[in-house]
């Protein structure tokens, strides 16, 4: 590389608008990482026999993501659609299964910062009953 090439990227690399971009980029990280693990804590204090104790903790964590514009989306017993924000990681659905799918079990959730979709959720689909083509 040429000189002039070399201090062109170590001047855009030390940029303050590079510096902000990737920042950002890390935060969202973050807060994807945040908000997810405060989805799985979530539903650990649900199949705990005592989780009185997490529940408010849990609300004011979720409140707060909130307030940064972060939404936690959990698409359990909804009806699944081939390209929405999530991604189909297993089918219970029989071969040859005309009808509609109905999401069974969330892996992962959907992560939303600022409205935009950060963290495509992984979910386990089924068959539903209630939709036959």
């Amino acid at each position: 590389d040429s000189k002039a090439v070399r201090q062109t990227r170590s001047t855009v690399r030390d940029s303050p608008v590079h510096a902000t971009t990737s920042t950002h980029v890390t935060n969202q990280r973050a807060l994807a990482r945040l908000a997810e693990n405060i989805w799985r804590l979530e539903r650990r204090a649900g199949q705990a026999a005592d989780s009185s104790w997490a529940q408010p903790a849990i609300e004011r964590l979720r409140d707060d993501l909130g307030e940064c514009g972060v939404e936690i989306i959990d698409r359990t017993n909804t009806p699944y659609r081939d390209g929405e924000n999530m991604e189909k990681l297993h089918s219970d659905a029989p071969e040859g299964w005309t009808g509609g799918l109905i999401v069974k079990e969330v892996i992962n959730p959907t992560i939303r910062i600022g409205g935009v979709v950060v963290e495509h959720g992984k979910v386990v689909v089924g068959p539903d009953e209630n939709i036959r083509s």
